[in-house]
């Protein structure tokens, strides 16, 4: 039987009605839906030619949002909106992810990915013990931001403190990974964030270990009572250096001074790095020049004294400049023996 105009339009305006509709409970969408087609076919049938239900009624988005304020249904907060939304977005995403990890975990032998991720939790909480435990150890020892002073490496009760921390650390993680497994969804995603922090801390405190070099600030305090802001270097001429980097033996940059030192109207520092040398000095270069100009005359007290106008090589070869030298006594050479043979 060939459906009427009329029929396929009612059907078309209830399917568009419902659609917009489709974000509400089931419950409360089926209650607005009900007998909705027998009105919208009574409405139809005292439609004089020519004339459609959206032109009588509305449009199927108007109606449907005067449908949605007869049913009352409070609005969800924003953050459950906006969580709502995201999962729609990552829904693809997160489900590829999903069977792809369930294509590893099934070539290593095992059911899905939840089967091998259970066999590997416990080696996990055993790391993450023993990353605090070594975290505990080296803050506590005679690293650079040691506490004690003790040497843990090359003694025998640095070996012991080592070994006991491990110890500890393990059972504790251990402990602490059986219980959360009867802990509710939102501490064990603390737990987790708390294990990811664990390995991203171990992970920039260690570089060094691995091979990866490190920038650390050397506070150098030449006075007794100030410390280094700003490094100028001289040539032997006394000429100020500038753009000049700072290596050690090894070619790790060495930071001296403070970046801060210096900072423009919007409290950003003028210090420029880069990524294999550190920072240019002096630090304070503002296109290319100094704010003020760091002679050894205008420095304050305790830097390195004044640079001679003239060249070494012109203080060599004049002799007015050439200090005299002591007269030494003939016979000192020879009674210095002899006064220690007596002796």
């Amino acid at each position: 039987m060939t459906e009427s105009p009329r029929s396929t339009e009612i059907a078309a305006y209830l399917a568009a009605v419902e659609r917009r509709l489709s974000d509400l409970p089931a419950v409360i969408r089926d209650d607005l839906m009900t007998d909705l087609d027998s009105h919208l076919a009574e409405v139809a049938a005292d439609l004089p030619p020519g004339t459609t239900l959206v032109d009588l009624l509305g449009a199927p988005e108007a109606y449907a949002r005067e449908l949605r304020e007869t049913a009352e249904v409070p609005k969800a907060p924003a953050g459950e909106r906006l969580r709502s939304r995201f999962k729609e977005l990552t829904a693809p995403v997160a489900a590829r992810t999903r069977a792809a990890a369930d294509r590893y975990a099934a070539s290593t032998g095992h059911a899905d990915a939840a089967d091998l991720a259970g066999r590997l939790r416990p080696g996990w909480w055993a790391v993450r013990g023993v990353l605090v435990a070594a975290l505990f150890v080296y803050w506590l020892s005679a690293a650079q931001y040691g506490v004690t002073g003790f040497q843990v490496l090359g003694s025998l009760p640095g070996l012991i403190l080592l070994v006991a921390a491990v110890l500890v650390g393990m059972w504790a993680s251990l402990r602490i990974g059986a219980r959360s497994l009867e802990w509710g969804r939102d501490r064990r995603r603390w737990t987790a964030a708390a294990g990811l922090a664990i390995v991203a801390l171990s992970a920039y405190q260690f570089a060094w270990f691995l091979g990866v070099p490190t920038v650390e600030y050397v506070e150098t305090d030449y006075t007794g009572d100030a410390q280094v802001d700003d490094v100028y270097v001289y040539d032997e001429h006394g000429e100020l250096l500038t753009g000049v980097y700072l290596l050690d033996e090894h070619g790790y940059p060495i930071q001296l001074g403070d970046p801060w030192a210096c900072t423009n109207q919007l409290g950003e520092p003028y210090a420029t790095a880069d990524d294999r040398y550190g920072y240019q000095y002096p630090l304070c270069m503002v296109d290319g020049e100094l704010p003020m100009d760091p002679t050894p005359s205008e420095s304050p007290s305790g830097t390195p004294t004044d640079f001679p106008s003239e060249s070494p090589t012109e203080l060599a070869t004049d002799p007015s400049t050439t200090p005299e030298e002591p007269a030494t006594d003939s016979a000192a050479p020879t009674e210095l023996p002899l006064e220690t043979t007596t002796k």
